[in-house]
């Protein structure tokens, strides 16, 4: 009777440790979903990630929170599309998975993928490296073929990551003229020669500083950031503008000068010159911080110095109570 207990108790556990493993495993539809996952990545992990197509070649790379383009040109980059790409890389998945196998794979040249037509080459912070082919078209329909470098198998995957990689590289670049964080900001000074004035922030309180030292109204300190914010980059003038040698853009004397200032940061100062050459609409602008000379929209400046001291003034409100009059 003690083997039949034995026997009885290894019957128990044994069949307990099956139930168990087959709880853990995913189900034959959570399987089929995993076979699609092409990539396998988290949006932190990602650290660069290098594009080459026939028309883009860009390579992009994490410093802190922020994306930054380091070539061709190393340059502010457009966040937002870099976050849809990290998106949309997070999210990758196979409309269809065509699988050889290691004795007889599958030929991948007739899948424009051997040689492939462009491929996308990430980088996460630990040091591994995933390369994505990018094949031809198939034949009916918007996809395409895709596969991993690592991998067997080829994939059918939609349009829209190739779509969203294949964009000039001026496309990648970020086009706000001021992109820092305005509740960062500890002060801004504004200069024209019609206006001039100056704030200063503390826990988020703005104050006038210059010409006089005042409280400032809530809405239109709101405003004037939401313009500064708003100021755009139309075009990409020069990549290494030596001012100086260009009396025609118009910074001996500057239309107007903004300078920035953040905590713990050197200040941050933008000059705006003349219209462009080409466009009235438009004028020439250019940091303190970059070599490049931008084109901006001339109607954003104006209205960004339509602003004076007396419209960020603090509104007293009506029908305030008068002070007491002295006691004689």
């Amino acid at each position: 009777w003690r083997t039949t207990l034995v026997l009885l108790a290894l019957a128990v556990g044994v069949g307990a440790y099956v139930s168990l493993y087959e709880l853990k495993q995913p189900l034959s539809e959570q399987r089929q979903e995993l076979a699609k996952r092409i990539l396998h990545l988290s949006p932190e992990e990602i650290t660069s990630f290098s594009v080459d197509l026939p028309d883009t070649k860009v390579t992009l790379k994490k410093e802190g929170d922020a994306w930054r383009l380091i070539a061709p040109l190393t340059d502010r980059t457009d966040q937002s599309l870099v976050q849809r790409i990290i998106s949309q890389l997070e999210w990758l998945e196979a409309e269809r998975v065509l699988a050889g196998t290691k004795e007889k794979p599958l030929d991948r040249a007739p899948y424009g993928l051997a040689p492939a037509h462009g491929t996308l080459t990430i980088v996460t912070k630990e040091g591994a490296t995933t390369t994505l082919l990018f094949g031809e078209k198939t034949a009916v329909g918007n996809n395409g073929y895709l596969a991993r470098a690592d991998w067997l198998q080829v994939f059918v995957v939609g349009p829209s990551l190739l779509e969203t990689l294949d964009q000039p590289v001026e496309s990648y670049r970020s086009h706000a003229l001021v992109d820092v964080n305005t509740a960062a900001l500890t002060s801004l000074t504004l200069s024209s020669p019609m206006i001039a004035y100056a704030l200063a922030n503390a826990n988020g309180q703005w104050r006038l500083t210059e010409p006089t030292s005042d409280a400032t109204d809530p809405t239109a300190v709101g405003t004037l950031l939401s313009q500064l914010s708003g100021l755009r980059i139309e075009r990409f003038v020069d990549e290494q503008a030596e001012v100086s040698a260009h009396p025609e853009w118009g910074f001996q004397t500057p239309t107007a000068k903004l300078t920035l200032t953040l905590e713990g940061g050197a200040p941050l100062e933008m000059l705006f010159g003349s219209s462009t050459n080409d466009n009235a609409q438009q004028r020439y602008a250019k940091r303190s911080d970059e070599p490049t000379l931008y084109a901006v929209d001339a109607a954003g400046v104006e209205a960004l110095f339509k602003n004076s001291q007396t419209t960020l003034r603090a509104v007293e409100s009506p029908g305030a109570p008068e002070p007491p009059a002295a006691t004689p």
